[in-house]
């Protein structure tokens, strides 16, 4: 869609990394239609961009961002190559609470490795909360005037909004992203609700679960018009462990019932194994049954002939409070959480109270018919292709790279 832009140009020169970045400033008939909104913590959060086939420099020269700020915050971001060594490019915004495009100039990292992709800081110095909106990044090889089109044949390769939720929600450790959410007209279009437990580190040593016969247990409750689609143990550690096939766990999930003891004696209502997992990699527990509202336990033990462990994190108390948050350890309540976050997908957007189980993103395929007759889950946005052409199974599977193997093996009764 052609954009209609003013031809107010801000020149400004940078001396980070000697980049030149200019800002140019959108009229209300152009402002994007759909966004996400990027709320960081204070601990220089990045979003890892991966792309297919990496970055080819002679083709992507400029980087144009198409954001909003707050009127009044000063504020700057950057973006490293990815792998993330050497120089960076700095991104100058004007924070006037209006859509504003800054270009920013890549060529003097032409020689970095762009093999994987980009890592975008947002905001590079910044306060815990503060939030930006950014609708698309577009790389390109010549330089952008103030007409300039992000649907135009001159982009190299577009970040979507939704690319941008991907990656953002895909971050984790210290310099995690502390929230991502899909605003505008295509806000459906995100069912996920990614509820960032305890997503920094706390002190101390990671835990082993290895020889913990009770494992790791952790209590939570679902609220209405949600499923618990996963949970993740963040960076999970191996000691170094080079063969990830020897690091294996067993997740158990019960319906909460009086305590620990009691709630284990029961059947499960999900069950599977998780047979590789690499040193300090996201152990990502993703649930096949539809664990609608109600309380759940999932208990993770490790199976493995090798160690595998977690770390203690900083929780976010209100979060622990609302969601009824419990950690157990060998059968017996704790006081700590695990580093860690998890995902809830909205029943409303799946399409009724028992929806069917559509594929995800894959080809976008129409899911069983639920109890009411709706028709399941089509993906988050299965047939949506970014303009260079890549779908959004791709970008899902370019953001899960350091997703854990899982595989699934119903066990009743156990």
């Amino acid at each position: 869609m052609k954009r209609i832009v003013s031809v107010i140009l801000t020149c400004a020169l940078v001396m980070t990394s000697a980049v030149f970045i200019f800002t140019t400033k959108a009229q209300a008939a152009g402002d994007p239609e759909s966004y996400v909104e990027i709320t960081v913590a204070a601990d220089d959060p990045y979003i890892t961009i991966d792309l297919d086939g990496g970055i080819d420099t002679s083709k992507a020269k400029y980087a144009v961002i198409c954001y909003k700020g707050e009127s009044g915050t000063a504020a700057d971001g950057q973006i490293f190559p990815n792998p993330p060594v050497g120089p960076n490019a700095a991104v100058t915004y004007e924070m006037n609470g209006k859509w504003n495009k800054t270009v920013v100039d890549l060529t003097e990292l032409a020689g970095e490795d762009w093999s994987k992709g980009l890592r975008y800081d947002p905001l590079a110095h910044n306060e815990d909360g503060e939030i930006i909106d950014v609708a698309w990044i577009a790389l390109t090889a010549t330089a952008p005037g103030a007409d300039f089109d992000e649907n135009s044949s001159s982009v190299y390769k577009l970040i979507d909004y939704n690319k941008l939720f991907e990656a953002a929600n895909a971050s984790s450790g210290v310099n995690a992203i502390k929230n991502a959410e899909i605003k505008g007209a295509n806000a459906a279009v995100n069912t996920d609700k990614t509820v960032n437990l305890a997503i920094s580190r706390g002190a101390g040593d990671p835990k082993n679960m290895t020889g913990v016969a009770g494992g790791l247990g952790i209590k939570l409750t679902v609220p209405e018009g949600y499923r618990l689609k996963d949970f993740v143990i963040i960076q999970s550690p191996t000691w170094a462990t080079q063969d990830p096939d020897t690091c294996s766990a067993i997740v158990e999930v019960y319906k909460w019932d009086s305590d620990f003891e009691t709630t284990v004696s029961a059947e499960t209502v999900d069950d599977f194994e998780i047979e590789s997992h690499e040193d300090n990699k996201d152990l990502v527990l993703t649930f096949t049954a539809e664990l609608t509202a109600g309380t759940y336990l999932i208990n993770v033990i490790s199976s493995g002939e090798n160690p595998l462990g977690l770390w203690d994190g900083n929780p976010e108390e209100s979060l622990v409070a609302e969601y009824e948050v419990e950690t157990f350890w060998d059968g017996l309540e704790v006081d700590w959480v695990p580093q860690s976050k998890f995902t809830l997908a909205s029943l409303s957007s799946e399409g009724g109270d028992n929806p069917g189980s559509g594929d995800t993103g894959n080809t976008g395929n129409t899911g069983n018919t639920g109890n009411t007759g709706n028709t399941g889950n089509t993906g988050n946005t299965g047939n949506t292709n970014t303009a260079d052409g890549m779908s959004i199974a791709l970008i899902i599977a370019a953001a899960a790279l350091t997703a854990t193997v899982v595989v699934k093996k119903r066990r009743i009764g156990i």
